[in-house]
């Protein structure tokens, strides 16, 4: 149901934006974020796959519990 809403929400607070920041008139202008080249570490992405199997493990065991109903979801 949000889904249409959030551009006009976006568009909205950007009229916001003082007009020193803005590079352009309107939001849909501005194009698609181009993150900075040096924030690409390859380090980090290592650092992250090693971390996956702990997350599939997590994962796992939340289903697992979940469908046993060690917890049920928040009315």
């Amino acid at each position: 149901m949000i889904y249409p809403l959030t551009p006009l929400y976006a568009e909205e607070a950007f009229h916001y934006v003082p007009s020193i920041l803005k590079e352009q008139d309107a939001l849909y202008k501005v194009g698609w974020f181009q993150p900075k080249s040096h924030w690409f570490r390859e380090d980090l992405h290592e650092d992250m796959q090693a971390l996956e199997p702990l997350k599939d493990t997590a994962l796992r065991l939340l289903e697992s519990a979940r469908k046993r109903q060690y917890f049920l979801p928040s009315a």
